[in-house]
């Protein structure tokens, strides 16, 4: 689901390295935190969950609290914008199909 530009950084020392290794891991957590939090409300709802609503869903989780808060909301936004371009594909393709077996079944 990512298509993210990767900006490699190489730690100077083992305290960034271990600072850094903590934000990957607590980020990832935050992540399926998010995507699982997207995904249950949209089988009981029936609904896309909006970002705001996400983010305060989330805010309580303790990933969210380990990281710094622009970290955590750009982990957030992430999930959002994979899940818009998720259903927006969907429709798309729904839509596309649907003009197609009406030009098939009207013949």
């Amino acid at each position: 689901m990512t298509g993210a530009i990767c900006n490699h950084y190489y730690p100077k020392t083992v305290e960034e390295a271990l600072i850094l290794e903590k934000l990957c891991y607590h980020s990832a957590r935050l992540r399926n935190t998010g995507v699982y939090n997207a995904r249950q409300h949209f089988f009981s709802e029936k609904e896309y969950i909006g970002r705001q609503q996400l983010s305060a869903m989330t805010r309580t989780n303790e990933n969210y609290k380990m990281l710094i808060c622009d970290i955590a909301d750009q982990t957030i936004n992430h999930v959002h914008r994979d899940f818009q371009s998720y259903f927006g594909a969907k429709k798309a393709a729904t839509d596309h199909f649907s003009s197609i077996s009406i030009l098939f079944f009207s013949i």
